[in-house]
């Protein structure tokens, strides 16, 4: 057992590297939504709530800065756009955590923030049961995050892809950042699972580029997110450098896996898991010991049935995106 001193806490850290390694091997799979995850399942292990956001931030920044050396992508980014947003996120980032240590300093705080968590937990599972029931459905994938009605919306948001660049204005750029800002210090979330949605539905950027853009938005903010979190004792870095091991090794073992469980009936589970985990949240306000048997279980059934999925599934090709529905 490890202890920690800021959260004065002991804690596995063998069980905290597989958790890294699920998230790791989810967001490989399904994207970077597998990171709403991070701060319940530490809470859950049992560190203070605020321990937890920061040691996120801890996470999300280093996984940032470890994605400046993969070159891959850089050339699809808005360079100046991403940098704007992210250094207009940075006040945002000092009042979210404003905002989080005097929220945490009441008898109702914790127990808001954790509903806090547990929304988006369930927000993030419904969108990626629409994307299941979707591809089920059509026999390809849709991978924008709103519902198709969404792109005949008008002003303020914009067509992902369909507007050119008559959306990128230092208004909504400005409006992008502040936004990640405030989230980003306020729960400790990475801005990559807020910001390329924001990036394509406000800026009109398409996904591959705001994915791109979003990057450096998240280095600049999360160094925001980090010092502020660090510089007030509210990160352990033990644990953020043994999830930045275990979730970037687990991405790495995630990307490897076959291409079929990003659209089957793996995605079904990932999203039930969201779920699971989201009450799981709720439940261990109240019975922390149940709260860890039941996330222990459902981490431990998701990687069992990827792993067997992997090796059960049918190597064929699968549709692409824009491909004609089955007949």
């Amino acid at each position: 057992m490890l202890y920690l001193h800021l959260a004065g806490v002991y804690i596995n850290p063998v069980i905290l590297l597989i958790a890294g390694l699920a998230v790791g091997i989810a967001g490989g799979v399904f994207g970077n939504i597998a990171n709403f995850v991070i701060v319940p399942i530490l809470s859950i292990l049992g560190l203070p709530l605020t321990i937890s956001a920061g040691s996120g931030t801890g996470l999300h920044f280093g996984r940032a800065s470890l994605s400046i050396f993969n070159s891959g992508g850089e050339r699809l980014a808005f360079k100046r756009a991403g940098m704007t947003a992210g250094l207009a996120g940075l006040p945002g980032v000092l009042l979210g955590f404003k905002l989080h240590t005097l929220l945490l300093a009441t008898s109702f705080g914790p127990a808001f923030l954790t509903l806090c968590y547990s929304v988006i937990l369930l927000a993030g599972s419904v969108f990626v049961f629409r994307q299941w029931v979707y591809f089920n459905r059509n026999d390809y994938y849709d991978d924008n995050p709103f519902p198709s009605f969404g792109l005949g919306w008008k002003f303020p948001l914009a067509i992902p892809g369909g507007s050119g660049l008559n959306h990128i204005t230092l208004p909504r750029v400005t409006a992008v950042g502040l936004g990640l800002g405030i989230a980003t210090g306020f729960l400790g979330l990475g801005t990559g699972m807020l910001g390329v949605p924001l990036y394509m539905y406000i800026l009109g950027l398409p996904r591959e580029n705001a994915i791109a853009t979003d990057t450096i938005t998240m280095t600049v903010i999360g160094s925001g997110a980090f010092l502020s979190y660090a510089s007030s004792g509210r990160m352990e870095f033990v644990v953020a450098l043994v999830l930045i091991i275990g979730v970037t090794l687990g991405f790495h073992i995630g990307s490897t896996l076959p291409g079929e469980l990003n659209q089957s009936h793996a995605r079904l589970a990932f999203s039930m898991a969201l779920s699971i985990v989201a009450l799981t949240s709720v439940i261990n306000l109240l019975n922390a010991t149940l709260a860890g048997i039941i996330i222990s279980a459902a981490g431990l059934t998701l990687c069992t049935f990827l792993t067997v999925y992997s090796m059960l599934s049918e190597k064929s090709p699968v549709p692409e995106k824009g491909t004609l529905p089955r007949r």
